[in-house]
């Protein structure tokens, strides 16, 4: 589980750091402002990878659920934080999610605009999905 924990801080400082507007101007003395959100998903991305990659699962069952009236709500849950999640991926520009369109209008323009992504309530909706993905995951 200490594994576990540094691997999940790992991700929670990437994310925290660049995020940071210190960190974002000294990354602007050193890249252009359309290069930022790619470097961004760049980094997070390898975070992840090596989140996924070392990952240790816990050595005993947490939890089973096998009685029947609990086992279809728990697997229906499962499925709509599912759908929630590959839904709101369609809330924004996937482009502009991946920081590929800044690039590219900063190519013809010479300067950035807001990205699509930054909308507030399709994260909140995205990460109510996750929620109802990881409370409802289990052994049936």
């Amino acid at each position: 589980m200490i594994i576990d924990a540094v691997l999940l801080l790992v991700c929670a400082g990437q994310h925290s750091v660049m995020a940071r507007s210190g960190f974002k101007r000294r990354l602007a003395r050193l890249l252009p402002a359309a290069a930022e959100r790619s470097t961004y998903v760049l980094a997070a991305s390898l975070a992840l990878i090596l989140l996924f990659s070392q990952w240790q699962p816990l050595p005993a069952l947490v939890w089973r659920v096998s009685t029947q009236p609990w086992v279809a709500p728990i697997w229906s849950g499962y499925a709509i934080g599912w759908l929630v999640v590959v839904a709101t991926t369609f809330m924004v520009d996937h482009l502009d999610f991946l920081g590929l369109k800044q690039q590219a209008g900063a190519g013809v323009t010479g300067r950035t605009g807001r990205r699509s992504c930054d909308s507030g309530w399709s994260w909140r909706s995205c990460w109510s999905g996750r929620l109802s993905v990881m409370k409802s995951a289990k052994t049936c």
